[in-house]
């Protein structure tokens, strides 16, 4: 934007953004907050932001789809809050699990290991590799972030306080707090282009 049009009013002080209208995504929402460490912010926003790397990843690892994510840092003695957007939260009862290439010597141990675990189907072949379907008992996002938060290193700082944290979730819209002001505030890159 600059290049277009060069001015100084792009040096100095941030550009108010103003948060889009509160819509319905339909999309679901889950909100993690809680008090604020009494630490400075060198610390605290990188913790969060470990945080948050790590509880995608591992949703992601679970068949979750996180389409967004927010996060907004109060003061000392305020709150933290956290914002995860996903596509939906609720999972199949199945889960494919691929094995390896029917040529690999590793077929037996494949075939083997899943002749003795309860499955829903297989061990099958499809095209060139293995598959068996395994039941699904971890459905629930809210089942899977509750046992992530517990199980996950989060930071020092934060691990001290996760079992103090709260969860919510939201159908479609997500609540009015400090954070989804940061969430909606956000510009879509292609609409500053075109200005």
């Amino acid at each position: 934007m600059f290049i277009k049009n060069p001015s100084t009013d792009y040096f100095g002080l941030e550009p108010i953004q103003v948060p889009a209208e509160n819509v319905n995504r339909g999309t679901k929402f889950y909100l993690i907050k809680f008090k604020r460490p009494d630490i400075v912010d060198d610390i605290i926003f990188p913790q969060v932001q470990k945080m948050i790397n790590s509880i995608i990843r591992n949703a992601q690892i679970k068949g979750f789809r996180i389409l967004n994510s927010e996060h907004y840092i109060g003061g000392n003695g305020e709150y933290v809050e956290v914002l995860l957007e996903l596509e939906k939260d609720l999972l199949p009862n199945v889960i494919i699990h691929t094995g390896p290439p029917v040529d690999l010597e590793n077929v037996l141990i494949f075939m083997e290991k899943y002749s003795r675990m309860k499955t829903l189907r297989g061990p099958y072949v499809n095209g060139d590799r293995l598959y068996v379907e395994l039941p699904n008992d971890k459905r629930e996002f809210i089942q899977n972030l509750r046992e992530d938060i517990r199980s996950i290193d989060l930071g020092k700082h934060i691990n001290k306080i996760k079992q103090n944290m709260i969860i919510e979730s939201y159908d479609e819209k997500p609540p009015d707090l400090e954070v989804t002001k940061v969430f909606l505030s956000k510009k879509n890159p292609n609409t500053l282009l075109s200005s």
